[in-house]
């Protein structure tokens, strides 16, 4: 009797063991993590090699007497000059911008868009307000780069160093059709040229 209940004890502790280590595999699996959506069509974009070129301008481009505490009250006017000058960019197009800062480390290029909600990429980091033809600054609703972004969207360098391919993403929410870009230098921001798409 006591014999049978040590080999139940030790049948009992192989199923176990084994239930364990076939449930632990699962904790093991190598995870993929596929990019979709507007992620997915903005890396397709970026991977391209034909972009609409366009430059940002700077505010005494625009009017010297301006300063960018004064920008607010003048989006109007800016976004009218910036229309006049063709610094425009356009939300949701079939092919991404290669966008050129110009010279000062605060600039601006005017947004035209038909969708409310949408996201902005780009290929490198840089510093991004919007704001509204009222004066109002656009709040980001959402500035999370998804893991699938970061892993399905990647690019090898000329040093052999593979990186993301997509180095800023916010999502915002605006009322207007015309938005005014004001894109400035950041610490990170290491070249004056860049793609950028909007979805």
């Amino acid at each position: 009797m006591m014999l049978k209940n040590q080999k139940a004890k030790i049948v009992y502790f192989v199923l176990t063991v084994l239930v364990f280590l076939i449930g632990s595999c699962d904790l093991y699996k190598e995870k993929t993590y596929d990019i979709s959506g507007a992620d997915l069509i903005a890396c397709k974009q970026f991977e391209d090699s034909v972009f609409y070129n366009v430059s940002t301008v700077n505010l005494a481009d625009i009017d010297t007497s301006l300063t960018h505490e004064l920008v607010p009250n003048n989006v109007k006017r800016i976004s009218d000059s910036l229309q006049q000058k063709g610094n425009i960019i356009k939300a949701d197009q079939d092919t991404a911008y290669l966008v050129t800062l110009s010279s000062e480390d605060t600039t601006y290029i005017l947004l035209e868009t038909e969708i409310k909600s949408f996201i902005v990429f780009c290929t490198r980091p840089i510093g991004l307000n919007l704001l509204e033809e009222s004066g109002e600054f656009v709040p980001v609703e959402d500035d999370i780069m998804p893991l699938e972004t970061v892993s399905g969207c990647q690019v090898i360098q000329d040093n052999g160093q593979v990186e993301p391919r997509i180095k800023f993403r916010r999502q915002y929410k605006v009322k207007d059709v015309r938005i005014l870009l004001q894109l400035f230098k950041t610490e990170q921001t290491k070249t004056d040229r860049f793609n950028l798409t909007i979805k």
